[in-house]
């Protein structure tokens, strides 16, 4: 979707993709339309989180503490040290991608960060960015820069300040593209908003974690806490339930189904919670769900394949239509 491919084609060219998203950033080298290696960092604009009020770290995921103990940078500081322990810690970040794209040595930090890199070592005729990120690398000057609670539009200066901006002639691609999860390969669906239930104002949200239920030998029922144990931490403030297929889909099967959710996704933490049904029964599910969590906000779906490890992108409802917007994302490793 960044048109880099094209792009190559056209010019008869050598041009990398260096998709910079929240988690990761991705590379991919075209030559005259035919991609020649492809690599995964872990370098993005929400591996620090910020409060949108104190502008303040909020958060710091595991391949940024990598990087903070690699410059031995403190993970508390006054406001003042933090801006410039932002700033180390994001060119840090940008001299990984550097170093894997101009094949120079790696250090200790850049194996830890990255994941996959087959990328040849040939001349590019140029770059072209894409991802949330690259918004802020063609349209600088962004003063707000904690607008999106995390430090994206700073990583893209020190994009626009680094050895590959300096070396390599920067091209526009057709467009960025806001795909964060990493090898995401995309489709998207309309659900009916007159089979679904959803509470007013929840939406958008964005990548939400497909979590299957186990079933719990001692309780006799589906339990999705436990699983939900593995997305906890602070990059996913919700987790999507999946509903497997029920014996039948009479009212009272269903009001069961109702009770041990709710019992289910009380003990989840993040709002609003999310429940995707295989079976035609989100209206109905979801309605029951909302008589026993009361005011706790909830979206209900069904009508939507997924699989372990599958993402959720769900859009606000669009205008003059009864339909939601779902995009799934689904995780690609190359090991």
């Amino acid at each position: 979707g960044s048109g880099a491919e094209e792009l190559s084609k056209q010019l008869k060219a050598c041009i990398a993709n260096i998709d910079i998203g929240g988690g990761t950033t991705n590379i991919a080298i075209f030559k005259s339309g035919k991609c020649l290696g492809t690599a995964c960092i872990n370098v993005g604009g929400r591996l620090l989180e910020v409060n949108t009020l104190t502008h303040r770290i909020s958060y710091i995921t595991l391949p940024a503490k990598k990087v903070f103990e690699h410059l031995s940078l403190p993970q508390k500081s006054s406001q003042l040290e933090e801006s410039i322990i932002i700033e180390q810690v994001l060119k840090s970040m940008v001299g990984v991608v550097e170093r894997v794209l101009l094949h120079l040595p790696l250090s200790e930090l850049d194996q830890a960060l990255v994941m996959t890199n087959s990328l040849p070592d040939i001349p590019l005729d140029g770059v072209v960015f894409s991802g949330g990120v690259s918004k802020y690398i063609y349209q600088p000057g962004l003063d707000q820069w904690w607008i999106h609670g995390d430090v994206g539009p700073l990583l893209a200066e020190q994009f626009r300040n680094s050895k590959i901006s300096s070396k390599y002639k920067v091209l526009q691609g057709s467009e960025t593209i806001h795909a964060t999860v990493l090898g995401a390969g995309a489709h998207s669906v309309n659900v009916s908003g007159s089979t679904i239930a959803i509470s007013r104002d929840v939406l958008p949200l964005r990548n939400v974690p497909a979590i299957y239920p186990e079933f719990d030998s001692i309780t006799k029922k589906l339990c999705w806490s436990k699983p939900a144990e593995n997305y906890s931490n602070g990059l996913y403030k919700t987790v999507a339930l999946i509903v497997p297929p029920l014996p039948d889909t009479d009212f009272s099967t269903i009001c069961a189904c109702a009770d041990n959710l709710a019992q289910e996704l009380l003990k989840i933490q993040g709002a609003p919670k999310v429940v995707v049904a295989q079976q035609d029964i989100a209206k109905v599910l979801g309605q029951s769900l909302m008589r026993y969590l009361g005011d706790v906000p909830l979206v209900c779906l069904d009508g939507i394949q997924l699989s372990l490890g599958d993402y959720l992108d769900i859009a606000k409802p669009l205008p003059y239509e009864e339909a939601v917007p779902v995009i799934v994302k689904t995780l690609v490793f190359a090991r």
